[in-house]
């Protein structure tokens, strides 16, 4: 729904630019043809129904391209005389739907064909596809609309109102299937319906204002394309005539009988309809302005051998199919061996006790059942552990990426076991498993006594708590928050890191897999192009000089220190606000002394107070937690 929604403002964006650029409130030429007075929210209302394109035809469309002798023009639409449009339609198959006003300027009995105004099918034959035009002498009675699918047998079906030569008609045809219906002019009951089988094969292609070789060409004008890649109901076919504000029924008389000129033509009011429709889309869509991750399309890749020479290779993509692959023996895409069906490990076979195989699409979607179904206690064990791991600094198994044999065993499996099996129980609900560890009383224990460090160097056991080092992320939002930097808002594309407006939370700084940040590298990050289970803790000069002289830290110690000296608080106050910001505490007799004494040696206020707080930021007790 949200893709759908984004796909429709974009479309109205282009929109709204193809009108900013037009002239506005000049008069327009003389002209021989009169358009019906279309509403200005016709295209607007058209769109709610969700066609694959709409195309006015007042100024160049995007999907549709215009041959010689083919043009459009913001006062009487798509004028024809000796070219066509066409475009492609890439999801186009034997269910579509069109709707258009159009009209005819030769005599019915000009010729035998009077004029073909829509077809599908391949580019320089006419022999298949669906056309469909304005019978001329070839049949009678001439000037009713046809439809013809090319095959030798001749399927055709025609229609009953003779149409008068100069006069606007707004036609919708419907194929679903076999099944074609044509309506004409707004009125419930078709103009045309029966059986014609599809032939236009698998072409994408669409035709308009001639056959697709060029055959009876339409001399006339048509207003308003609209194509659907779908039947429509009953109800659309209506609603597409109705948002015109045309009248029913039949038009036996051309809509003009002099050369006028048209009033002053202003956009502003189509733009405000459009400005509006995209507001409602963006505000009646939900989670419209969400980040959403890429989508997953199923293809399989084909390794096609000797193409060019005995050893040669290419590769092709079959996009919306999946495949088995062969063995490639010792690697060699040249000698095939046997084919292996996808399937999930061995290890954890179907309730049935049988081999898993993975048969729909892809087979990812059957594999992420598989994970938490067939494999569930292995899955929760491995998530649980690696919570476990976020929140105590070490898993209860010390090999999160290892959980078999090779890997150590857990340190409590009993505990392990519980919450696994409450994991699963609970929906495998990681909002719940983070609320049960940060609430157990093994999360909330002190700094371990030093009996227990003698006992347990290691706290294998967990007697208490150890003092646990910042991630670098954690440390610089840290930083941002103190210092009232810290930009909260959520979503949103990656920003380098590096830039000193950057103040947006560490998780959306940009990651360059072959060339990582220095900030981030120095700070312990891992490897983005390798498998890291855990994260090694240096100390190392390149730290320490970081927090000395970086000038990401030199920003957070003058934005802290220009809001310590906002306050009209005594030098003590604020000494003790900092400390209750940073380190929620209040100073001891100490540290009260030192930054006392240090703040009131004379120097100038705001240098002070920058080095002071400077020095906090890069302190241990800041870095860690205990």
């Amino acid at each position: 729904e949200v893709t759908k929604a984004r796909k429709k403002v974009a479309s109205i964006e282009k929109e709204i630019a193809a009108l900013k650029k037009k002239n506005t409130g000049e008069k327009l030429a003389p002209i021989g043809v009169k358009a019906p007075a279309f509403p200005k929210t016709y295209s607007v209302e058209v769109r709610q129904l969700g066609p694959t394109f709409h195309a006015p035809l007042n100024i160049i469309p995007e999907k549709l391209e215009l041959e010689e002798g083919a043009k459009v023009s913001s006062d009487n639409f798509g004028t024809f005389k000796s070219g066509r449009m066409h475009g492609e339609v890439k999801t186009l198959g034997d269910s579509y739907a069109l709707s258009f006003w159009f009209r005819n300027d030769l005599l019915n009995n000009t010729r035998p064909i009077s004029a073909y105004l829509f077809s599908r099918g391949s580019e320089g034959s006419a022999t298949t596809g669906d056309h469909f035009g304005i019978a001329g002498t070839y049949s009678k009675p001439n000037g009713v609309l046809f439809l013809f699918n090319g095959d030798k047998a001749g399927a055709s079906l025609r229609g009953k109102t003779v149409l008068a030569p100069g006069t606007w008609n707004h036609v919708v045809l419907n194929r679903s299937g076999s099944h074609l219906s044509v309506f004409l002019n707004g009125e419930p009951e078709p103009e045309i319906e029966g059986e014609i089988k599809p032939t236009a094969k698998e072409s994408k292609k669409i035709f308009i204002g001639g056959r697709s070789d060029k055959f009876s060409l339409l001399s006339g004008h048509i207003a308003h394309f609209t194509f659907f890649d779908r039947s429509i109901t009953a109800g659309e076919v209506l609603k597409l005539h109705a948002f015109s504000g045309q009248s029913k029924g039949p038009k036996t008389t051309p809509k003009e009988t002099s050369n006028p000129i048209l009033a002053k033509k202003n956009n502003l009011t189509e733009i405000e309809a459009l400005t509006k429709q995209i507001e409602s889309l963006m505000s009646n869509t939900p989670h419209y302005h969400m980040p959403m991750a890429s989508g997953v399309t199923d293809s399989a890749l084909h390794v096609n051998p000797r193409r060019n020479g005995s050893h040669g290779t290419t590769l092709d993509y079959s996009l919306g199919k999946a495949r088995d692959l062969a063995i490639h023996k010792r690697g060699n895409p040249n000698e095939i061996g046997k084919i292996i069906p996808r399937r999930f490990l061995n290890l954890f076979p179907a309730k049935d006790g049988k081999v898993r195989h993975l048969k729909k699409g892809s087979g990812r979607l059957e594999l992420a059942k598989a994970i938490v179904s067939e494999a569930s206690p292995l899955s929760a064990r491995v998530i649980v552990n690696r919570v476990w791991q976020h929140h105590f600094g070490k898993g209860l198994v010390a090999t999160p990426s290892e959980m078999g044999q090779a890997g150590e065993p857990p340190t409590h499996p009993d505990l392990l076991n519980y919450l696994a099996g409450q994991f699963v129980k609970n929906g495998w609900s990681i909002k719940w498993l983070h609320r049960e560890i940060l609430l157990s009383e093994t999360w909330k224990q002190g700094k371990r006594a030093l009996e227990s460090r003698n006992l347990d160097p290691n706290n294998k056991y967990l007697s208490g708590m150890d003092r646990r080092r910042l991630d670098f992320e954690a440390w610089r939002d840290s930083m941002l928050r103190v210092s009232d930097l810290l930009d909260t808002k959520r979503g949103g594309e990656s920003r380098d890191l590096n830039s000193k407006d950057n103040n947006r939370r560490t998780i959306y700084g940009t990651i360059h897999r072959r060339d990582l940040n220095k900030m981030l590298s120095i700070h312990d990050f891992p490897d983005p192009t390798a498998h890291a289970s855990v994260r090694t803790r240096t100390s190392t000069p390149l730290q320490q000089l970081f927090s000395l002289n970086g000038s990401f830290i030199r920003r957070q110690a003058e934005a802290l220190a220009a809001n310590l000296l906002k306050t009209s608080l005594e030098t003590s106050k604020r000494i003790e606000l900092v400390y209750d910001k940073l380190f929620q505490r209040q100073p001891s007799s100490n540290e009260m002394n030192l930054a006392s004494a240090f703040l009131d040696q004379g120097k100038d206020a705001k240098s002070a107070w920058i080095e002071y707080a400077h020095a906090l930021l890069a302190s241990n007790e800041f870095l860690f937690i205990e």
